[in-house]
């Protein structure tokens, strides 16, 4: 996939050292533009995926998030961009990754992939919607 613009990902978390090490890796690329959020409410996550077409969200599994209704809630706002779910495994490196739809209809969550990352390049090109 080409990227001429920055791609908006979103780092969902409660703040802590873990979302805020990826946020600042992924501020690092120059084709990212990376805002870390805290979650609040749904309310407030669907505005935000509502207006501002994230590409990617990441969410840290460690935080206090019930990560299955999170995913079915961002895939359930309709968008032009396909967007990505990563959800991150810290313990041995395994990311969950979730594909949304490429049309603009709301979808319901894709199958799952978990996937090994071994270097921040590997990480990088899973948000920019590598595989």
């Amino acid at each position: 996939m080409s990227h001429s613009s920055l791609v908006k990902i979103f780092v969902l978390g409660d703040g802590s050292l873990l979302d805020e090490g990826i946020g600042n890796m992924l501020k690092l690329h120059p084709q990212l533009d990376v805002t870390r959020i805290p979650y609040i409410d749904d309310a407030r996550l669907h505005d935000l995926a509502y207006l501002e077409h994230p590409y990617t969200i990441l969410i840290n599994e460690f935080d206090a998030l019930d990560i299955v209704h999170i995913t079915s809630l961002i895939f359930s706002v309709p968008s032009a961009f396909f967007r990505r779910v990563i959800v991150v495994r810290g313990r041995n490196s395994r990311l969950d990754v979730y594909d949304g739809p490429t049309s603009q209809a709301p979808a319901v969550v894709g199958q799952r992939k978990s996937i090994v990352v071994k270097t921040k390049e590997e990480f990088i090109n899973l948000a920019l919607g590598g595989s």
